[in-house]
């Protein structure tokens, strides 16, 4: 993965504006339109210290895809899929770091994604 951190597994918590990633429109669409990353988000944004583990983050995907109509997740391809392109997509927007050596994710907060997340999770009614 690449990003904040990636490759040397340090924190940037020093780094990160009081009030959250400012994102672009475009990039707060992007990154909500996969349903994939709307559930990691809505996770991140709920866990304690707004952080989880890849292994945590792939079995609560994996049980929110059980529960759609005609998904049969498998975990490992529900992981690299996470590993390769739900995380580093949220990592290069500047919203989450990855620490390879804990395999941790942390979501650092953006208001427009945030606000926008919110109201597709209404919409949708989850």
């Amino acid at each position: 993965m690449s990003g904040n951190g990636a490759d040397d597994g340090e924190s940037r918590n020093d780094d990160r504006p009081v009030d959250g990633v400012s994102l672009s429109l475009d990039a707060t669409f992007e990154l909500l339109a996969h349903a994939d990353r709307r559930v990691i988000l809505r996770y991140l944004r709920d866990a304690p210290g707004k952080a989880a583990t890849r292994d945590e983050l792939a079995d609560h995907l994996a049980s929110e895809r059980a529960e759609r109509p005609g998904e049969r997740p498998d975990r490992d391809r529900v992981l690299s899929t996470l590993h390769h392109v739900h995380v580093p997509k949220l990592v290069d927007a500047g919203v989450a770091d990855y620490d390879a050596r804990s395999e941790e994710i942390r979501y650092w907060g953006s208001d427009r994604l945030e606000e926008w997340h919110d109201r597709v999770r209404n919409r949708e009614g989850t």
